[in-house]
């Protein structure tokens, strides 16, 4: 005799058995079997695995380059850039400064020393790097003597000394025109370059 099922529990069902040679019934429900699903899984799974490669070559995009914002007192200094000569002069922008990098830049100014620089631009952060230097006068030594002696020595207006007048030292920036001075002679002018050299021996005659 049958026996009815406990309280809350379904009726037995029989489940019919395959024949012989048939294959079992797969316990996967219909839907996921169907062509479509099955093809739409698998571009999924490749999308995915491109990205991950694709991440893992290319890596992040590069920051962003900064910006170095270069100012001398005085103005006018000429820029070499990681050994790059700009075009233009103090004050500029350079536009090249790389995250994590610490760039070389060489401030040149007639008249002054020049000045070398290690510009370390920082990973983080966004905002252009300020660079400001004061400039040092070079410093030059001047000498002059006159035939007769005891004229007068002038420097860019202003008196300072007479001749024989040996190791003056002057700031090559403030040392630009040399006039010599004699009663009843006439006054000597010249114009002092100093790019090429820090010291200057002149001998001058004066004239009637």
């Amino acid at each position: 005799p049958l026996s009815s099922p406990q309280a809350g529990q379904p009726w037995p069902v029989d489940t019919p058995q395959p024949a012989y040679g048939e294959p079992s019934p797969s316990l996967t429900p219909p839907q996921l079997r169907s062509p479509v699903v099955i093809a739409g899984l698998v571009l999924v799974g490749l999308a995915i695995v491109g990205g991950a490669l694709g991440a893992a070559f290319l890596g992040d995009d590069e920051p962003a380059l900064r910006t170095l914002d270069v100012t001398t007192n005085p103005e006018g200094a000429r820029v070499t850039f990681d050994g790059t000569d700009l075009d233009d002069t103090t004050p500029l922008s350079i536009d090249e400064g790389v995250p994590g990098e610490t760039h070389e830049i060489v401030l040149e100014l007639p008249g002054y020393e020049p000045v070398h620089l290690d510009a370390a631009v920082p990973k983080q952060g966004g905002a252009p790097i300020r660079i400001f230097k004061n400039l040092e006068p070079r410093r030059v030594e001047l000498s002059v003597m006159s035939e007769p002696s005891g004229a007068e020595v002038w420097v860019d207006g202003e008196l300072v000394g007479e001749t024989p007048l040996a190791g003056l030292m002057l700031r090559a920036s403030e040392a630009g025109a040399l006039e010599v001075r004699h009663d009843d002679h006439e006054t000597v002018r010249r114009e002092l370059d100093w790019s090429d050299r820090e010291e200057k021996q002149l001998e001058i005659e004066l004239e009637r």
